[in-house]
């Protein structure tokens, strides 16, 4: 979300996102590793697969910290993981044991760590971390193993308490993406119990820092078209069924939560409602759409953003969505355009104008319809 002159800059930097490209070039979001991009041509060379960007690009390298899943794309074919699972790649290439030849090469204090008993015990004096904790996508919270998988919520922690060692600020980037996952499966339960965690990942951000000197800006990029309805009495729970027989003259059970499309159950059976009270509903359960399609989509409804700091007054109102990073920029006094110390101005907003080299910044990535949305996948910290 920072300017590419960002380098020129001693503003430290670090990212938690569940999901491959936000640091890459890439053509397609799905080219995760080289056997993804189909067919195999001469674009392999032109343009790199984004495991591989990781690894071996200049950005990737100055990466400081590394976690999140998807050991698949980092491996061989041929190559099974800690936990058994194979690998995913076509070249024949270990990106983790050449992210550890790099480190070693460069003599730099660096651990490779899958689990999550091995992140709580991380050296205070690594200077590079990578940790991958699945071989594909990272489990839903519900899901997961308490004592292998960390959360989003500790791993922003992790990753604040290591960024708040620096004297020159930083810049913390907090992504989610299970949510989305969850909603392109009709699976609102899942959706919103990883709303809830990414909930917690943004408290303990504001409990463990000031609002004098740090910005945090949560916003989303796309909605989904997950909807209430119904008509629910007070205290129903959200995830249940609801009878509106007093407000319209029919006996049917509906569920609280629709969507308008995806692979969930149509509200219809041969032009009778879908009796619901037959279903047992669970965290897996797939909320009724008025259409079928393979996968949910995304909506088209306006997103909220949030702002709490130092110029937290310049995120409000309706703006496009590619001002967000440049009003970042302009905060925390980084690139080389204009900036906030450049032009000598001075918060108006809750907060003060920062020592550019204390300033912090912290930005998460949310969708919201009812509920919020935030890709969490990778954590990356690296130092401009």
């Amino acid at each position: 979300m920072l300017d590419a002159p960002a380098y020129n800059s001693q503003m430290v930097t670090e990212w938690l996102t569940q999901k491959f490209g936000l640091y890459s070039h890439t053509a397609s979001k799905y080219w995760e590793s080289d056997a993804d991009i189909k067919p195999p041509n001469k674009t392999l060379q032109q343009c790199p697969d984004i495991a591989k960007q990781l690894i071996h690009s200049e950005l990737g390298q100055n990466f400081h910290v590394i976690m999140g899943c998807g050991r698949n794309k980092f491996l061989p074919k041929t190559t099974t993981d800690e936990e058994g699972g194979l690998g995913h790649r076509l070249d024949n290439k270990n990106l983790i044991e050449e992210w550890k030849e790099i480190k070693e090469k460069d003599q730099k204090k660096h651990e490779y760590i899958w689990n999550r008993k091995q992140l709580m015990e991380v050296k205070n004096d690594t200077d590079y971390l990578f940790g991958l904790f699945d071989n594909d996508m990272c489990k839903y919270n519900v899901d997961r193993d308490p004592e292998m998988d960390p959360t989003l919520e500790e791993m922003t922690e992790a990753a604040i308490k290591r960024l708040q060692k620096s004297e020159k600020g930083y810049f913390l980037f907090v992504e989610g993406g299970m949510i989305d996952q969850a909603h392109h499966d009709n699976k609102a339960g899942k959706a919103l119990d990883e709303t809830a965690e990414f909930s917690k990942a943004i408290r303990k951000a504001v409990e463990m820092t000031n609002e004098q000197d740090t910005l945090i800006v949560v916003t989303a990029d796309h909605s989904h078209t997950m909807v209430i309805g119904s008509y629910p009495k007070r205290g129903s729970d959200v995830l249940g069924l609801s009878n509106i027989y007093d407000l319209f003259k029919f006996k049917e059970i509906i569920p609280i939560l629709t969507y308008a499309n995806g692979p969930g159950q149509e509200h219809t059976v041969n032009g009778s409602i879908y009796d619901y009270s037959k279903d047992n509903i669970d965290m897996n359960y797939k909320y009724p759409v008025t259409y079928k399609t393979t996968q949910e989509t995304h909506g088209g409804d306006d997103v909220l953003i949030y702002a709490r700091g130092p110029w937290a007054h310049l995120f409000g109102g309706v703006m496009e969505q590619n001002a967000i990073p440049h009003l970042m920029a302009y905060a925390s006094c980084v690139g080389d355009k204009s900036t906030a110390c450049k032009d000598g101005a001075t918060s108006t907003g809750n907060g003060v104008l920062p020592n550019p080299k204390t300033f912090e910044v912290i930005t998460c990535l949310q969708l919201l319809l009812t509920v919020i949305y935030c890709k969490q996948y990778i954590n990356i910290f690296y130092e401009l």
